[in-house]
């Protein structure tokens, strides 16, 4: 990149060389090294998309490093040069998608702009959504979906390569699907579902060119291959729970949610050990901080299929049940820990913002709902009050103090809505505890179990846990009208 930009050309000039270079195809065949392949797209042969690509990497490092004297030293300076970066990468790839010339190089550079855009307009943004459709699209149209394994002139590198990206794409989309409440745009059912690594034993009966089956479980790698294969396998199941928000007859629903559950309780125990969460990972100084961050996002993908499956089988959803109320316990103390440890761990496919808003803030949600229905003062779902309420005020401590995000960044309004809403009930529980008789009236004339018009308005749409659920919360009788700060 350096070669090209530094090359003394006009920037007129040097723009007609690297939309040059993104005309010409990307040649391959079964005995091409990574080297060379790389080498027809860096130094001399820059493209559009190596510049596009080089810029996204900008954009990603400003949200890891938060001071660079030689491109910024405040705040203000970093997020000018995030935009600034963010709007050549938006030229670039319009330049290139005019030339209508797709290939391995030009999805991956729609996919880091994807992202990008994640960081810059935000996770509930029109624009990320509709990029991670156009990502959809080129990765279908270069066949990704398909058996690329069978294909005799593609070298083993690119084979991983291809089905890293339909990995990591077809996860996306069922996460974004899941967040924003909407329907998935990538179904399994017209895809040769194919990881880049089998991890154990899911896999070995139909071992591929080009998927890497591991003899011994422990010599399998912590690693982003690992990572997207995971994920990938859990996002599978979670497609499957997706299909049961629209299914009808409520016994074939309980059926088929056992079967899934069953599907992800015997990939997680076929999970290698050394894979597999466990409460003292975060203090193991033998591991590395991406091995932390893995091993608390497996947990949490597998945890996560449980807490949707919970969703469809619970009669009402503004009255979770214990079962319920344990689950979305264990996904908010992993959240936490997570927080907690931010600083250890390094981001193995998901970042610390996406954890809090994709499992940490539906289970506080859950939580919450449970405690303003039950207002047990001791337990509640066979678990300790305190601990969950401790849980609950490390989050919302996180979140004031601007560990998780940035007043000028997208998903700062849903995490600071959300802290509110959940400092307010933590003010109320404290108050709660002072009352003279040890009890508050909480739902005013609402029978026990029944919280009037309000629960009526709740409207949970499925598995939205989005900013309009914490405006609505914020409704409920207890929290509306009691008086805070503001």
């Amino acid at each position: 990149m350096d070669e090209a930009l530094n090359s003394g050309q006009p920037t007129d000039s040097c723009m007609e060389y690297l939309t040059r270079n993104s005309q010409s195809p990307l040649l391959f065949g079964p005995e091409t090294t990574f080297a060379a392949y790389v080498a027809q797209f860096s130094g001399h042969n820059a493209r559009l998309e190596t510049l596009g690509i080089f810029l996204s990497a900008v954009v990603r490092a400003t949200n890891d490093v938060p001071f660079f004297p030689t491109l910024y030293k405040t705040d203000e300076d970093k997020f000018r040069l995030r935009k600034l970066a963010t709007r050549l990468s938006d030229h670039a790839l319009e330049v290139c998608l005019s030339l209508d010339c797709l290939n391995d190089l030009q999805l991956a550079f729609q996919y880091e702009n994807f992202i990008v855009h994640t960081f810059v307009d935000g996770d509930q943004s029109y624009s990320s959504w509709r990029r991670l459709g156009d990502v959809i699209a080129s990765m279908l149209a270069l066949g990704y979906h398909e058996r690329v394994e069978t294909r005799s002139r593609i070298p083993d590198f690119l084979v991983e390569l291809r089905q890293s990206a339909f990995a990591r794409i077809y996860t996306d989309d069922k996460e974004v699907s899941i967040f924003l409440g909407r329907p998935p745009r990538l179904s399994r059912r017209f895809c040769h579902f194919r990881i880049p690594i089998a991890l154990d034993s899911f896999e070995a009966n139909e071992s591929a060119p080009g998927t890497e089956v591991v003899g011994q479980a422990s010599e399998i790698k912590i690693d982003y291959r690992a990572g997207c294969s995971w994920a990938a396998l859990c996002a599978l199941l979670k497609e499957e729970i997706l299909e049961l928000f629209i299914e009808k007859n409520r016994e074939h629903c309980v059926q088929r949610a056992s079967v899934i559950w069953a599907k992800a309780e015997a990939q997680w125990k076929q999970l290698p050990t050394h894979m597999r969460y466990d409460v003292s990972c975060l203090n193991d100084y033998r591991r590395s901080p991406f091995e932390r961050d893995f091993l608390i996002s497996a947990r949490l993908d597998h945890i996560h299929i449980r807490f949707l499956l919970r969703f469809i089988l619970i009669n009402s959803l503004a009255q979770p049940d214990d079962e319920m109320i344990q689950i979305a316990h264990e996904m908010l103390t992993l959240v936490v820990q997570a927080v907690l440890a931010r600083d250890r761990l390094a981001n193995s496919g998901s970042g610390l913002v996406w954890k809090v808003i994709l499992y940490g803030l539906p289970a506080s949600g859950i939580i919450l709902l449970a405690i303003l229905e039950q207002r047990n003062p001791y337990h509640f779902g066979g678990l300790s009050r305190a601990k969950v309420l401790q849980n609950l005020r490390i989050l919302v401590a996180e979140i004031q103090i601007g560990a998780l995000s940035h007043p000028r960044e997208p998903n700062f309004a849903l995490l600071t809505r959300a802290a509110q809403t959940i400092e307010n009930f933590l003010d109320s529980e404290e108050r709660h505890d002072h009352h003279p008789n040890g009890q508050i009236n909480t739902h005013h004339d609402a029978a026990p179990g029944q919280m009037g018009p309000w629960a009526s308005n709740l409207n949970l749409e499925a598995w939205d846990f989005d900013l309009g659920f914490w405006e609505n919360l914020a409704e409920h009788p207890f929290l509306s009208n009691l008086e805070f700060p503001t």
